[in-house]
């Protein structure tokens, strides 16, 4: 994880919510062709599920930071 873009986001009130981390989940189950509850179901299996929600809202975090970034540039 990006210490400054971290910082950044907590400066700058950048979020996840439950409904940007459910998107992206059915988004990445759509590359594994099946839907996000057999994703869910296949990485609660695997006792992966938490640590790949984190990875996903870490992700989108640091995407936003950087839209952020991007879109207040002088």
């Amino acid at each position: 994880r990006d210490i400054v873009l971290a910082k950044v986001a907590e400066v700058e009130g950048i979020t996840v919510s439950d409904e940007e981390t459910d998107a992206k989940m059915a988004d990445m189950a759509k590359l594994y062709n099946m839907d996000a509850d057999k994703l869910k179901s296949e990485l609660v299996k695997a006792k992966n599920f938490e640590n790949f929600v984190e990875n996903l809202k870490i992700d989108i975090e640091l995407q936003k930071t950087i839209d952020f970034l991007v879109a207040n540039v002088k």
